[in-house]
């Protein structure tokens, strides 16, 4: 099943679940059908596999992610897209460091992944449980195009964490001088 997500095979994956094929199996290296449609930008199978009964905040358990973070890492602006549509939870903080996807997207230097998120009304100012915004994960990755996409749609700069830490913090500790020229 994992496979014919992953291909895009949208009628093997429909007869596999018609023969009893349990739609959120983790194979042993981590990987549901649903995060391997994901990571492939297989929407038509990401739906299928949704009304289906997939678990879309499934966090898997060797590599703790949600599809939706693994979109947001993977920069698949479709497959965010599809996942939203299908009730993913936009702002879910998977337990591995308890990050969301916005969170993700940010710390990978992914644009078009951020934007989409705000598009599906993402909390650009979350602070997660890890003490973080998704501003202080680009600053602190040094992704000064994120860092000015964020901030451009409303990324709060002088944003202090229960831990007292800021974006420009980040920016400071990880010597990002052109996350520092945009903050």
């Amino acid at each position: 099943l994992t496979l014919a997500a992953a291909a895009g095979h949208l009628t093997t994956v429909g007869a596999l679940l018609q023969h009893g094929a349990y739609v959120d199996k983790e194979t042993h290296s981590g990987l549901t059908p649903l995060i391997a449609a994901t990571e492939n930008d297989q929407c038509e199978v990401i739906s299928a596999l949704a009304a289906c009964g997939a678990q879309l905040d499934y966090e898997t358990e060797r590599d703790p992610r949600s599809a939706l973070t693994a979109a947001a890492r993977s920069n698949r602006v479709t497959a965010i897209s599809a996942l939203v549509k299908a009730g993913a939870l936009v702002d879910l903080q998977v337990t591995d460091g308890y990050v969301t996807a916005m969170m993700e997207a940010a710390a990978n230097g992914h644009v078009a992944a951020m934007v989409q998120l705000v598009r599906c009304r993402a909390d650009i100012n979350l602070e997660a449980k890890c003490g973080k915004t998704a501003l202080m994960h680009a600053a602190a990755n040094n992704h000064a195009d994120v860092c000015g996409a964020l901030v451009a749609c409303g990324a709060v700069v002088n944003l202090e964490t229960r831990k007292s830490e800021t974006a420009l913090t980040a920016a400071a500790e990880n010597r990002a001088v052109d996350v520092l020229k945009i903050l």
